[in-house]
């Protein structure tokens, strides 16, 4: 009949039917009931006991039953592969289907453990971004976790990695010194601090604009190095910077300037001779071996500690020269 009588929802198990909610229909014989999901595929229907309404009894009855399929959610997480250092990022995590306002967990992994670092809930699309620290460069992974809910199972996303990319530069050189040599220029700095310091690249330039030139190609460790190949009296400009182990490089330091010039004589000349003449003198030497030998200059004295006299103005080339306007009778020496 359409009348008010006592209903019992139920769900059937492998032991048989279990009662799970009561309730009364309405004066027109509906009722309803609102129940959280299983994590299993369920068969329910709805009992209305043996009743007596006005006098009259009625027998129990059943409506037929009703099997509901439970759709688990599934969930993805959506990060960045990597990230600059410092830098604002996201994990966003996607269930389906949408549960609005289930509870939603983003964990780190530290070593064998899961560390919870945000929290938030579902929204209408299921979706929810949180927040991922970037202050410390290195690879983390991450997952997002839907915890347990009006009796539905925890969903895990699979793991996603980060890596958190160093963008900052070590500080830069000082005090760059350049000390010339025979075509070559040594330069020592002051050393940098820096955890993460990888090493120092050398620059070279020939104004104090540029284009400038890297003569390393790979980072040095200590904080000396030896130019070579330069140009004997050329102005070189020198510059020193550092480069973390990401590779990230700082400013050149404050330049410095240098002007290589070769500084060694080449080796005296032997086997002098010299033979008198009128007035003269003709003075005949060894050759000298040097790959940059430009001549020779010949010096002359009345006595054997001098004071010497320089005769040649330019370099000769020939081994051989004639000091004229002597004195007869008199000594030199050559």
């Amino acid at each position: 009949p359409q009348a008010s009588r006592p209903v019992m929802l139920q769900r059937k198990s492998p032991d048989g039917w279990v009662d799970l909610a009561s309730g009364n229909t309405t004066a027109t014989g509906d009722f309803s009931f609102t129940r959280t999901m299983l994590s299993t595929t369920t068969t329910y229907r709805v009992l209305a006991p043996t009743t007596t309404i006005a006098g009259v009894s009625y027998p129990a009855t059943y409506t037929p039953s009703k099997t509901v399929p439970t759709q688990l959610q599934s969930g993805t997480l959506t990060l960045a592969d990597t990230t600059p250092q410092g830098s604002s990022v996201k994990a966003t995590a996607v269930f389906k289907p949408a549960r609005p306002g289930r509870p939603v967990q983003l964990q780190r992994r530290d070593g064998s453990n899961w560390t919870l670092v945000a929290s938030g809930v579902q929204a209408n699309n299921g979706s929810a971004a949180l927040p991922v620290d970037t202050s410390v460069a290195r690879s983390f992974t991450y997952r997002a976790v839907t915890t347990v809910y009006q009796g539905a199972a925890e969903v895990i996303t699979p793991g996603k990695t980060i890596t958190i990319v160093d963008t900052t530069a070590p500080p830069r050189p000082t005090d760059v010194v350049a000390t010339p040599g025979d075509q070559t220029v040594r330069l020592t700095w002051s050393a940098v601090s820096a955890t993460d310091l990888g090493g120092y690249h050398v620059y070279q330039a020939t104004s104090g604009t540029g284009p400038w030139t890297k003569l390393t190609t790979t980072a040095l460790t200590t904080r000396a190095y030896t130019v070579t190949g330069l140009t004997n009296r050329t102005k070189y400009w020198l510059a020193v910077t550092s480069i973390d182990k990401t590779g990230n490089e700082s400013p050149r330091s404050p330049s410095a300037t240098t002007t290589p010039a070769d500084t060694t004589p080449p080796p005296r000349p032997t086997g002098l001779t010299a033979t008198p003449g009128d007035t003269t003198a003709h003075l005949t030497w060894n050759p000298v071996t040097a790959n940059d030998l430009a001549g020779y200059h010949v010096y002359q004295a009345t006595t054997a500690t001098g004071p010497w006299t320089k005769l040649t103005t330019t370099p000769v080339t020939p081994t051989s020269y004639d000091a004229t306007g002597l004195i007869n009778g008199t000594k030199y020496w050559f």
